[in-house]
């Protein structure tokens, strides 16, 4: 009978994965007529960027005439503030920089097969570090799935670059799990590369330190001090102090004191051979970003010192309690769960827009949670159950009915909520477990 009933689940799983594959497959055809349909005005920011570098400009306030070629010419840039849209680190731009020279044409159609080779590599590599079946196929299933769904669209619509952070984070979490002798620094040497793109992933090192896990600390150190050396040596310091003192301005732009989206010199029409890099698919409000959300509902200025202030104090006491359960037997799996969740988190503090395409992220708690699935069964029901309840709102509200007014803001906090609390109840029943008595 339990034979039959096993048999019966992989049957089952097995038609949910083609099913999710379909509709992988059909959300890949949207893409590519959003692809050839809109501009990607995000990849533009970074194209843009690694051309001006190159012309030995600074990337965070070059303002474009008709003395400059067009191919320096961001369309939808406000020409009356002193910063671009460049918000991104100088290593974004470095990555840019070897294929800045094609026609954006071909670089907006190279980034769409990117963007979707990095997605399946990042599944592939969170379903190849499970030795059980099921669970592998479990994760594909979820990936496929997120493959489905508007954030995706959006993201590769905008021509995003938050899955090259979520497939570094994914890397290094595979490495992490190999039998090598380096694997661990490797692994973490992989994250400070992460971190160097993308700063707000240096969180992740928290529960790294705290449970003991200094191979991947120590890599993760030298990873992102390499990172960063080499972007230095390559373009200068100069242009990590145009960064910082550009950011500030991102603040402006999120309290509604400054618009960056201007379509700047109307008269031109057709760019690089291109008559759509000004347009850009219509979604709803999106933004949820503390910072925003409070001065845009409850009409309260929140500034960055008191933004940061509040950050600091959330991850010392999250902080606090993964020192109080520091004594179990963690697994790597479970260390890295946790410390995604911390990125989502310290996201929301972030004065500048937090938009709706960085939640592929969540395929990295979402993956990481089936991988700890035996973990769950340590979790008091009635806790688990209530936890399960902010991710039920959070899927509906971000696939049925995300075109209403805040459905994607509640959407994205109640999935963090489940996130958070699902991988804080799988530590601490794994604390009391292990200092239960032996009967």
């Amino acid at each position: 009978m339990i034979e039959k009933l096993r048999q019966n689940a992989d049957y089952l799983l097995s038609i949910v994965f083609l099913v999710a594959l379909v509709a992988s497959a059909r959300s890949f055809l949207v893409d590519v007529d959003n692809t050839l349909k809109y501009g990607g005005v995000d990849l533009r920011d970074r194209v843009v960027a690694a051309r001006v570098l190159l012309e030995g400009m600074d990337p965070y306030s070059f303002k474009w005439s008709e003395e400059y070629p067009e191919t320096l010419l961001n369309p939808i840039e406000n020409p009356e503030i002193p910063v671009t849209r460049a918000s991104f680190a100088p290593t974004v731009i470095m990555l840019h920089v070897p294929f800045a020279r094609l026609p954006y044409s071909a670089q907006r159609i190279l980034w769409l097969f990117a963007q979707w080779g990095l997605l399946l590599l990042t599944i592939h590599l969170f379903a190849d570090t499970s030795s059980d079946g099921r669970r592998s196929k479990l994760v594909w299933i979820t990936g496929l799935f997120i493959s489905s769904t508007s954030l995706w669209r959006y993201h590769v619509e905008r021509g995003q670059i938050y899955i090259l952070y979520t497939f570094l984070v994914a890397l290094s979490f595979w490495s992490s799990c190999r039998k090598w002798k380096y694997s661990h620094y490797l692994g973490g040497f992989i994250l400070g590369f992460a971190v160097s793109l993308r700063p707000t992933i240096i969180v992740m090192a928290i529960p790294f330190v705290i449970f003991k896990q200094y191979k991947v600390f120590t890599g993760l150190i030298a990873g992102l001090l390499a990172a960063i050396l080499i972007c230095t040596a390559i373009f200068g310091i100069s242009i990590w102090s145009h960064y910082l003192s550009s950011m500030k301005y991102f603040e402006k732009g999120n309290l509604g004191e400054l618009n960056f989206a201007v379509y700047a010199f109307p008269d031109i029409t057709v760019i690089e051979g291109m008559d759509n890099l000004r347009s850009a698919a219509v979604i709803p409000v999106n933004n949820t970003s503390l910072q925003y959300i409070f001065n845009e509902y409850f009409k309260v200025r929140i500034g960055s010192p008191t933004l940061i202030a509040l950050l600091s104090f959330v991850l010392l006491l999250v902080s606090f309690w993964l020192y109080r359960n520091r004594g179990a037997d963690i697994p790597v799996s479970l260390i890295y769960l946790m410390a995604s969740v911390l990125v989502l988190i310290t996201d929301y503090f972030l004065p500048a827009t937090k938009s709706y395409y960085s939640e592929i992220m969540w395929l990295i708690p979402a993956s990481l949670l089936i991988l700890n699935a035996d973990e769950l069964e340590h979790v008091d029901d009635r806790s688990a159950i209530a936890s399960l309840f902010f991710l039920l709102i959070g899927i509906y509200m971000n696939t049925m009915v995300y075109w209403e007014p805040y459905c994607l803001i509640i959407s994205d906090y109640c999935v963090v909520i489940f996130f958070f609390l699902i991988s804080a109840l799988m530590i601490s029943s794994l604390k009391k477990t292990a200092m239960a008595p032996e009967r």
